[in-house]
């Protein structure tokens, strides 16, 4: 069974385990799911071995922002558990990452990682807009 496949499981595990339809991996081996106000991406890696999750959380400010720079850098050492904020240079994004390699996911370590992901996403997305 490819990590896509497993990958696919846990996906379709977890929207019935909540109710909901979820959509599988598309051929690039992504595919999101809402929690909250969270979009979360789930990515697949199969090549590099890597699990990834990305949810957007607001528009890099104009020129950047010191003191908001400050703050994420902050909530990443007590607030983020495995996930931590990064920037997307390529969008211009603030967001919600984790990362962890394929071999070994069980279910529950994605349920967990979705549930970290979009819970800080979830939790920080307002409170970071009225920051900045």
């Amino acid at each position: 069974m490819s990590h896509q496949d497993k990958i696919n499981g846990y996906i379709q595990r977890f929207g019935k385990s909540v109710g909901v339809d979820l959509e599988p991996l598309d051929e690039a081996g992504y595919s999101q799911i809402g929690r909250g106000s969270a979009l979360v991406g789930i990515n697949v890696f199969e090549a590099q071995g890597l699990f990834y999750l990305l949810a957007p959380i607001m528009p890099v400010p104009a020129g950047g922002d010191d003191k908001l720079f400050r703050r994420l850098l902050e909530l990443n050492f007590r607030d983020t558990s495995e996930a931590a904020f990064a920037i997307d240079r390529a969008r211009g994004e603030i967001c919600v990452r984790l990362s962890r390699g394929l071999d070994g996911l069980d279910y529950e370590e994605f349920v967990r990682a979705v549930t970290i992901v979009s819970g800080v996403a979830d939790e920080w997305d307002d409170k970071l807009k009225v920051e900045a």
